[in-house]
């Protein structure tokens, strides 16, 4: 398993860098050697990875026979021996390769060449909906009607064709630079199912992305095209809120929810979103399926009135900045990206109403009137009637002057006490507001010396590069997954190699991950997911890794405070973890592995796995 220093020196590191845009590529550095392109089908040429999911990886490639860029999904090798995947997969490519509409990726081939299962479809040069908005970020009103009319063109011309995506999330809808062909590009049929075919998977069994299930999805029911209109409501939602419907601790917990209850409501999330776009995305969002809408068309017709207008490619960063109120009105001149007017609404006065139309039976003043002098007149002359024969029949009580004395003495006694009273009560309320603002400043000072408190990001860091760093072994300890560790999803992950102990079968002290944050900052949280009871450390350095031996030419952050904020949806076999690094600043950081974890492969070797690790600022 491991190679002499001689063949680490000839390999060198791997490493994976971000481009601009979010994608995740995996690319050898300057010092690794050059591979030649892999072909396949003797026909296509594999360039460079723009993209990797759970089941493939997503190739830029060339058709040598056509002469012409298209894009690859070649089957994970670990899944290839799976007859399951292998049969998903191919329905994939049979589902998808009949499809002919503008919006829906074109699948042109498949194949499969020494053990490697490939799909060639259509390069689509623009990112996915995911990377655009990375984790918080939101869409305009605008933005968000275009996408989802070209969502329901996709899902209404596979719904006709009888196949229910079933697996609708912003990492399977693509935007496409050509607004000629189609914006927006719906693919990823890989768990689709025809509506007259069989399944994949058992009766009762949940497939899909949790955090976008339909609740009968949840439940393991049978599915029909409404499912993927619910799907495409929570996109909607998380395009305009910056957030999914529902929030928990874990995706299972997610899946759950929106079984029970309804979502949050979506007009407080995002004021400037017009009303018939918030009515849309919440009917969409019933939990029962006879409340929805029943087709994509009659979705998209709900839409019709709304206006829409060309997504931007930039990525989306959170701004903590005030977001202006927008009336839905607005030309569409008024709406541009760099620069929105303001337009307060015009507050309508209530019409005055007069005082007979306040009482009970009385006649409105802007309704019709009565005839002057007669019902009016008759109503008020039996009520004084009828007051002066109730007052005939009383005894009209006397009172002596001593009795107006006593009374008169009884009433400022009682107003003296009431004045004291109020007196006592004001001394009270401000001596107990003193000595609450005194305490609460002594216990703020007390805590703020013995532990500081974590404190949130305002902005994300972005990670530039990420490699394994293994200078104790030989030098590529599943150096080609690394980038699972920034994809944003916890079911793929980085993964160490297998051990015969925990202790790395006493071969090496450990192994570690580093990242590359392209600058010195001074991050106030790190967050790490990673394999339950696993023993690391943190490390800092300004130098370049390559030019270091070890952890011990690093520097150690003793004082970095490890926060457990839970467990992943994986049976929490993952935990999640937020460290305070204090005011520690560098540009590369690495979090070294001493100990594995007690999760084992093949009943012999322990390994451990890194599902995500993310850096922020205040």
């Amino acid at each position: 398993m491991l190679r002499t220093l001689v063949d680490r020196a000839k390999t060198g590191r791997h490493t994976a860098t971000i481009s601009p845009d979010g994608d995740v590529l995996s690319m050898p550095n300057k010092t690794a050697p050059a591979k030649a392109a892999r072909l396949l089908g003797q026909r296509y040429r594999l360039d460079e990875p723009i993209a990797r999911g759970g089941m493939a990886v997503v190739w830029r490639a060339t058709d040598l026979r056509l002469g012409r860029r298209v894009a690859v999904k070649v089957l994970h090798p670990r899944l290839a021996n799976d007859e399951n995947f292998r049969e998903r997969f191919r329905r994939e490519a049979v589902a998808a390769a009949s499809f002919n509409h503008p919006n829906v990726i074109t699948v042109f081939d498949t194949g499969e060449d020494d053990s490697s299962h490939y799909i060639v479809m259509e390069l689509i040069n623009g990112p996915s909906l995911s990377r655009l908005l990375g984790p918080t970020g939101r869409l305009n009103p605008q933005e968000c009607v275009s996408l989802l009319r070209g969502a329901l063109a996709a899902l209404g011309y596979a719904h006709d064709h009888g196949v229910v995506h079933r697996d609708i999330k912003p990492a399977n809808i693509m935007l496409s630079p050509d607004a000629t062909s189609g914006s927006v590009k719906v693919g990823d049929f890989g768990i689709a199912r025809a509506a007259a075919g069989s399944d994949l998977t058992a009766t009762g069994a949940i497939i899909g992305t949790a955090s976008y299930l339909a609740p009968e999805q949840a439940r393991g029911e049978s599915v029909d095209n409404r499912a993927d209109l619910y799907s495409l409501g929570c996109v909607g939602y998380r395009c305009l809120a910056g957030r999914l419907p529902w929030i928990a601790e874990t995706e299972l917990a997610v899946a759950m929810a929106r079984t029970m209850r309804p979502p949050d409501p979506l007009a407080p999330k995002c004021p400037e979103a017009p009303k018939k776009l918030v009515h849309v995305i919440e009917a969409v969002l019933a939990i029962d399926p006879a409340s929805r809408y029943p087709t994509a068309e009659a979705m998209a017709a709900a839409l019709a009135s709304l206006r829409g207008t060309t997504i931007r490619h930039e990525r989306r960063v959170p701004s903590s900045a005030p977001r202006a109120v927008v009336r839905s009105d607005t030309p569409p001149a008024e709406m541009s990206s760099d620069r929105v007017r303001v337009t307060p609404e015009p507050s309508t006065p209530e019409p005055r109403r007069s005082l007979l139309a306040a009482r009970p039976g009385s006649v409105d003043a802007a309704g019709p009137k009565p005839k002057q002098g007669v019902a009016v007149r008759r109503q008020s002359e039996t009520g004084r009637r009828r007051h002066r024969a109730q007052r005939s029949d009383r005894s009209r009580p006397i009172y002596s002057r001593r009795d107006r004395a006593r009374s008169r003495a009884r009433a400022a006694a009682h107003a003296k006490r009431m004045q004291r009273a109020r007196r006592t009560a004001l001394i009270a309320a401000i001596t107990f507001a003193v000595l609450a603002i005194l305490l609460i400043g002594f216990v703020s000072n007390r805590t703020d010396e013995a532990s500081p408190s974590i404190r949130e990001p305002r902005e994300p860091i972005f990670v530039v590069a990420v490699s394994d760093y293994d200078p104790l072994g030989d030098g590529g300890d599943k150096a080609d997954s690394t980038s699972y560790a920034l994809d944003g999803d916890l079911e793929t992950a980085w993964r160490t190699e297998g051990y015969k102990t925990r202790e790395f079968g006493n071969l090496q002290s450990g192994v570690g991950l580093a990242f590359d944050l392209g600058s010195v900052v001074e991050p106030v949280r790190i967050d790490v997911a990673i394999s339950t009871e696993t023993d690391f450390s943190l490390y800092r350095t300004d130098q370049d890794p390559a030019d270091l031996d070890g952890p011990d030419e690093w520097i150690e952050i003793p004082s970095a405070d490890f926060k457990n904020v839970g467990a992943s949806a994986t049976n929490g076999q993952i935990t999640k973890l937020r460290i305070d690094t204090g005011t520690e600043a560098a540009r590369y950081w690495m979090i070294w592995i001493s100990r594995l974890s007690p999760q084992v492969i093949q009943r012999t070797f322990y390994f451990t796995e890194i599902a995500e690790v993310s850096f922020g600022v205040a």
